[in-house]
């Protein structure tokens, strides 16, 4: 051994047991040796780690939708959508939920699929690491008789130029953008010409694959690109100009006044659309409000902000009779806030 961090010993002639002795790092040489002398020397590397738990491997990359043709098939290599947090190699299989449309075979980290007779079929792929803990996931694949032909995504509405004040973002699904033709789901990138001052990215790309975030970091403009790509390798792009600029921060302003609420013990209420009571003058430069609401006696009404039928309710749950106030605020994302009190009445049941 290279040091001293760990112990091996030979048992039963051909098995090798490697113990760790303390925290460190080795390398091991094993040595094969014939009757008449001869023999061939192999290293390989033991890591040994204290309190070391092994965990699970993960999903770093969506493995996306593929689409192939009657006897063709497609290959994804797995490494660049798995990984090992401890640093250590994965073992990956895959099957397909109907081998008679698309059949699944993988050999090292490469996984080709491919295409039977035309339908649909769910691809499970499974990593593992040394330790035996796995994760799988799974994947969609469309089989296409021999004569269709892909069509290239499309982009159906362009994202508009905007204003942000430093410091603060948009996001948008880029779905609302851009679509498939043939109805294939589509992989995206995106990409600044100026990430000093507006960055971009995909901010939970194995799960909402879409979900765009370009935040305003320091004074200055830049393009974003966004590139989508269908399995078949088909894109289309669009992009849109975004400026970042040091502005100064109003506080959000009371557009309505809320009316008292009266209800029943037991019963709930709720004042729609929250927002038609409040503003906020930095609205266009990429401000909101954040609502969150108290009661001035729990014991007789119960109050939260919640959505309800797509619109941001403020909801009342009456506990016990009695009257006490209740207040919703509004805090805009850097930090400025305006709040209403109302009265709210809680009314026995039944009118005793």
């Amino acid at each position: 051994m290279s040091n001293f961090w760990g112990s091996l010993r030979a048992v039963s002639g051909s098995d090798l047991v490697v113990s760790g002795v303390e925290e460190g790092t080795a390398t091991v040489t094993v040595r094969a040796a014939d009757s008449a002398g001869l023999s061939v020397a192999r290293d390989f590397d033991v890591t040994v780690r204290r309190g070391w738990i092994n965990r699970a491997p993960r999903q770093t990359r969506l493995l996306p939708a593929q689409t192939v043709r009657e006897n063709e098939s497609v290959s994804v290599d797995l490494d660049g959508h798995f990984s090992d947090p401890e640093g250590g190699p994965l073992v990956y299989g895959a099957s397909s939920s109907d081998d008679d449309v698309a059949a699944a075979a993988v050999s090292g980290s490469d996984l080709v699929v491919s295409g039977v007779q035309e339908g649909t079929a769910t691809v499970t792929v499974r990593a593992e690491d040394r330790k035996g803990l796995s994760v799988p996931r799974d994947f969609d694949v469309t089989v296409r008789n021999r004569g269709w032909t892909n069509q290239s995504p499309q982009v159906d509405l362009n994202i508009p130029d905007r204003t942000y004040a430093v410091g603060l973002y948009f996001q948008t699904f880029l779905r609302r953008y851009i679509s498939d033709p043939d109805g294939e789901r589509l992989s995206f990138g995106v990409t600044s010409s100026n990430p000093a001052s507006v960055t971009v990215e995909l901010l939970i790309p194995w799960v909402m694959p879409d979900l765009l975030k370009a935040e305003a970091v320091s004074e200055g403009d830049a393009t974003v690109t966004v590139t989508a790509t269908d399995p078949g390798g088909l894109t289309a792009t669009l992009t849109f100009d975004m400026a970042a600029r040091d502005l100064p921060n109003h506080p959000p302003e009371i557009k309505a006044t809320i009316p008292d609420v009266t209800l029943t013990a037991g019963r709930n209420f709720g004042v729609r659309n929250i927002y038609d009571y409040f503003t906020d003058p930095d609205e266009e430069y990429g401000d909101y409000i954040v609502f969150e609401t108290t009661s001035a006696d729990e014991t007789i009404v119960y109050t939260a902000v919640d959505w309800v039928d797509n619109q941001l309710t403020w909801l009342f749950s009456g506990r016990l009779p009695g009257m006490t106030t209740a207040t919703v605020t509004g805090t805009d994302r850097r930090g400025l806030s305006v709040s209403q009190t109302i009265n709210v009445t809680v009314e026995a049941a039944g009118g005793r």
